[in-house]
């Protein structure tokens, strides 16, 4: 066994040197009894890790942490490590890697059978419903070993805050696509999107039904999104302003063949979806898919700044909306 300062704590946790560097910040200054605001917490990294932390980019961080439940924070300016939270996330990672293994045992000890089996007997079609749950349970086991992924959203949710992902029940598989794409750059995504605000908005407040910090949520998401496909290019996000007529979404690893289809409520919320296993079926798929994006709008392109200034404006009438409506309210109190 390894000594515990010999492991590799970013990779387990899910989170940068640079995250972890200021966690060890905040341990220090806590320990001296000294409350860590992020002008201590400035300095204390300086000190200990060498260089600067530009403040913009500290506080950033910051929230990130807080989004990951990593950190709580109490008032405006005291952080403080949340332990209970950081080892429920290593709970939840450590009974997906044990998954993992179970696979790797199983296949070891059954690999010539693995053989016979998928090799000797033609692939026949599967077809199965899936709840809410067991879709994104499925995608992010596809998306573990996949090289591309090619999704039908309204909004891209890789862009979406812990705390969003979170209440909406897929942080793992948002954390899934941003690991493998972002940070380890083994997979390429490509989005069809409407680039629909209102989605994550209303997403956010069916959960926590609070107006203002629904359009903060909404705000840094939009950040988040341009900062992304400024800096990693196998992001890729195509803007459709006309509606797709289904939520697609493929998984490719070396052969193409995983094909999912959401179904929605009256309300346009995702409540399940039908998976396909079939060759034929995700290659006409992945066909419809690339016709579909070679008459969309790259958002990294020349009209970067249109689409993003639209996003803005559009979250601005969302705000207005709110506010009037609040006002509503109080008039009829």
């Amino acid at each position: 066994m390894p000594e515990i300062d010999d492991i590799d704590a970013p990779s387990i946790l899910g989170i940068t040197d640079q995250q972890l560097n200021i966690l060890k910040s905040v341990y220090k200054i806590v320990s001296k009894n000294k409350v860590a605001t992020p002008r201590e917490i400035e300095l204390t990294y300086s000190h200990d890790f060498g260089g600067t932390i530009q403040k913009s980019n500290l506080f950033r961080q910051l929230k990130i942490l807080l989004d990951k439940d990593f950190l709580s924070r109490e008032g405006e300016a005291n952080y403080q490590i949340a332990y209970d939270n950081i080892k429920k996330t290593l709970q939840k990672r450590q009974q997906q890697y044990h998954k993992k293994l179970q696979h790797y045992d199983q296949l070891t000890n059954q690999l010539e059978d693995y053989f016979k089996k998928t090799t000797t007997q033609p692939e026949k079609p599967i077809v199965e419903y899936l709840d809410y749950n067991e879709v994104f349970n499925r995608i992010t086991r596809l998306l573990q070993t996949s090289k591309a992924y090619y999704t039908v959203s309204k909004f891209p949710n890789i862009a979406y805050s812990y705390t969003l992902a979170q209440s909406m029940g897929i942080d793992t598989y948002v954390d899934i696509e941003r690991d493998r794409c972002l940070k380890e750059k083994e997979l390429s995504i490509k989005y069809l999107s409407s680039l629909s605000i209102e989605y994550p908005y209303e997403q956010f407040m069916r959960k926590h039904d609070k107006h203002d910090l629904a359009i903060k949520e909404c705000e840094s998401i939009i950040d988040n999104l341009e900062s992304m496909i400024s800096l990693h290019e196998n992001l890729k996000v195509m803007y459709s302003d006309f509606p797709y007529g289904m939520d697609i979404l493929l998984t490719e690893g070396e052969i193409l063949r995983d094909y999912f289809m959401f179904i929605r409520n009256e309300r346009q919320m995702a409540i399940g979806g039908v998976y396909i296993r079939s060759i034929e079926t995700a290659k006409r798929a992945k066909e419809e898919f690339m016709k579909n994006c070679s008459i969309a709008t790259d958002i990294s392109g020349p009209r970067k700044n249109k689409i993003f200034k639209k996003m803005r404006d559009d979250l601005k009438g969302l705000s207005s909306r709110g506010k009037s409506s609040g006002k509503s309210t109080k008039m009829r109190k």
